[in-house]
């Protein structure tokens, strides 16, 4: 029976472990999420701005 215990309690130990980790893997992937949504609306703002180039087809 102590062997039960102790094995649940590892169990119980190793879950929250676990969960800690999902919910950083969460936060991590909703925050790269947000990092390339705000980079895209930049780069969407530069694309929308007219490129004057020169004849020798510099800009």
């Amino acid at each position: 029976m102590e062997r039960y215990v102790k094995s649940t309690a590892r169990l119980y130990c190793e879950m929250a472990v676990l969960n800690e980790l999902e919910v950083a893997t969460m936060k991590f992937q909703q925050n790269q999420h947000e990092e390339s949504d705000s980079k895209s609306e930049v780069m969407d703002a530069d694309f929308k701005k007219p490129v004057l180039r020169n004849n020798n087809g510099s800009y």
